[in-house]
């Protein structure tokens, strides 16, 4: 997520509940803190990084989705269900 979106992609980030978007985004908010704090990113990049990263827990929300990048568990029962 955090890879496209500093490219400058607009990112759609799926997860199983909102506690799991909530440790996502917590994540991805240390990560690019811990970027501008090293000089690789400045505070209006990191900004700009988040805005284009949308959360959802429903799958329905990547229907427009040009590209869909899967990264669950290796899990078959759980592959085969998304």
């Amino acid at each position: 997520v955090e890879v496209f979106a500093r490219n400058g992609l607009q990112v759609i980030a799926a997860e199983v509940d909102a506690e799991a978007v909530e440790r996502g985004r917590a994540h991805l908010e240390t990560s690019t803190s811990r970027a501008v704090g090293r000089g690789k990113l400045t505070q209006e990049d990191a900004d700009a990084l988040l805005g284009r990263i949308t959360t959802t827990t429903s799958l329905a929300d990547l229907a427009d989705a040009d590209l869909v990048i899967e990264a669950v568990p290796e899990s078959l029962d759980l592959k085969a269900a998304i």
